[in-house]
């Protein structure tokens, strides 16, 4: 899995490190997800992708989850230290492939890292909005904060209850669905459907969203740049 929701680096199933013999290096460190689990950290003489050949990388090896197995299941996950040191990566949707350039290209800033983590400045309602950046999400999804800021998009739809499985756990919150969510990035037209809206009270911080892979697929190029931090579209 391509996960630019990954901070840490690289994740994989406890079942595959055995398998391909990953190097422990220690256990039980405390990782957030749904819920604070525990995982190891194993590394390995190299890693390849393509053409690229990534020496010593670190991998968070994750326990089995009945609960959140029964959703989804993976080998291992590619994260934010892969992303980083590659510099820039092309998801062409079109040849269903992904491209590691030999030239680095040139854009304008509208991304930044928060813990790691990818944050996009979007624009919707003509007004700006900045949410995550999440390819580890199959669907994109809006936060409180989105339902604060814009109360008018959401305020006559019916909430229900929905469910969200990640690392250390599935979570229940109660959302609304926005038929049609539009907005512009870069200054390219995106819609997305049947996109939820997170309206239950959270103590802390207003989560603003995320994008996940609806809002990739609705393009046929995306290039993602972390040296210049920006992501463009190409329909």
């Amino acid at each position: 899995m391509f996960d630019t929701g990954c901070s840490f680096g690289n994740f994989v199933s406890e079942k595959y490190a055995k398998e391909v013999g990953l190097k422990i290096l220690s256990d039980s460190i405390p990782v957030l997800g749904a819920e604070i689990g525990f995982v190891k950290l194993a590394t390995a003489d190299s890693l390849q992708v393509g053409e690229i050949i990534y020496h010593n990388p670190i991998f968070m090896v994750a326990p089995p989850d009945q609960e959140v197995d029964s959703i989804f299941t993976f080998d291992g996950v590619l994260g934010y230290h892969f992303i980083r040191d590659v510099k820039e990566i092309i998801i062409d949707n079109a040849s269903r492939s992904f491209i590691f350039p030999y030239r680095i290209s040139d854009g304008e800033s509208n991304m930044f890292l928060s813990g790691n983590t990818p944050q996009i400045r979007i624009e919707y309602d003509g007004k700006p909005f900045d949410i995550v950046f999440d390819t580890g999400n199959a669907k994109s999804r809006l936060g409180n904060a989105f339902a604060r800021i814009f109360p008018e998009a959401v305020s006559e739809l019916t909430e229900h209850q929905s469910r969200y499985g990640g690392f250390g756990g599935v979570s229940y919150a109660k959302v609304v669905t926005l038929p049609k969510f539009r907005f512009s990035c870069s200054g390219q037209p995106v819609t997305l459907h049947q996109t939820e809206v997170l309206k239950d009270s959270i103590n802390g911080p207003l989560f603003s969203g995320s994008l996940g892979t609806d809002f990739v697929s609705s393009f046929k190029r995306l290039v993602i740049n972390y040296e210049q931090m920006f992501i463009r579209g190409e329909q």
